[in-house]
């Protein structure tokens, strides 16, 4: 339905709100932005009724350019709320290749976002993977800035095996990265509690002598269950030291 007011002197139209989801699949897009090899999409349910979209893309058509992050939300009519293009979550348009990143919500209804980025490879090899971590709010809004915060380790250190895990309302963020610079091959498991502000709220990192952790809540922190010289182990952790018990 579309109304005409006027306001001072002014004509002005208005449209009354409606729904947006069409019965087409192939009309409805999350953006209209220019791509070549979206890939990586991931969805999250955030209050209001609103879905996060999130999706890593190629906005050049060189093979070689780079890839960068980009979200979109979604209210419950299906209107886009950043636009018809989205936006993109990193701010790097050079040395930039976000992959691979997960997304959860935190216990107010946020968007965590994280992912590995080489950024700080400034050689192009893509040698540097860091995680860096994105808060958003149902809005939109980049809560931790537009350049994200950059997870405790060393730039140099090429890290993998992202993921966030909420436990009792905590965010974790798990990683692994090699022992040493030199060590490529000898991967430990590195374990982050993000603070409210993006940064660990443990003095130091967990640091596990071991490769694809996992882990799991307990009434006072988590479990975290890992391979180590061909054999499964678990640790039991505090949450608010984050030393073993």
């Amino acid at each position: 339905m579309r109304k005409l007011l006027t306001l001072g002197g002014l004509l002005l139209a208005t449209l009354s709100a409606s729904a947006q989801w069409n019965s087409d699949s192939t009309v409805f897009r999350v953006t209209d932005l220019q791509s070549t090899r979206p890939e990586n999409v991931k969805t999250l349910q955030l209050a209001g009724g609103k879905t996060l979209v999130t999706w890593s893309q190629q906005t050049e058509s060189d093979y070689s350019s780079p890839r960068n992050l980009f979200m979109q939300l979604i209210d419950k009519d299906g209107v886009r709320q950043l636009g018809y293009n989205g936006k993109q979550v990193n701010k790097y348009d050079l040395y930039s290749y976000s992959t691979p990143y997960n997304i959860v919500t935190d216990s107010v209804g946020n968007a965590i976002i994280a992912y590995l980025d080489c950024r700080t490879d400034t050689s192009k090899t893509g040698a540097f993977y860091r995680p860096y971590f994105y808060k958003v709010d149902p809005t939109g809004q980049q809560l931790w800035g537009k350049d994200g915060v950059a997870a405790d380790v060393a730039d140099s250190l090429r890290c993998g095996d992202l993921d966030l895990v909420n436990c009792n309302g905590d965010i974790y963020a798990l990683f692994s990265r090699p022992r040493t610079a030199t060590a490529v091959y000898d991967d430990v498991s590195v374990v982050e509690k993000l603070n409210a502000d993006g940064t660990d709220a443990f003095s130091e990192p967990i640091v596990i002598d071991g490769s694809g952790t996992n882990i799991f809540p307990t009434p006072d922190g988590f479990i975290a269950v890992y391979l180590s010289n061909e054999h499964p182990y678990a640790q039991r952790y505090n949450g608010t030291t984050g030393q073993p018990v």
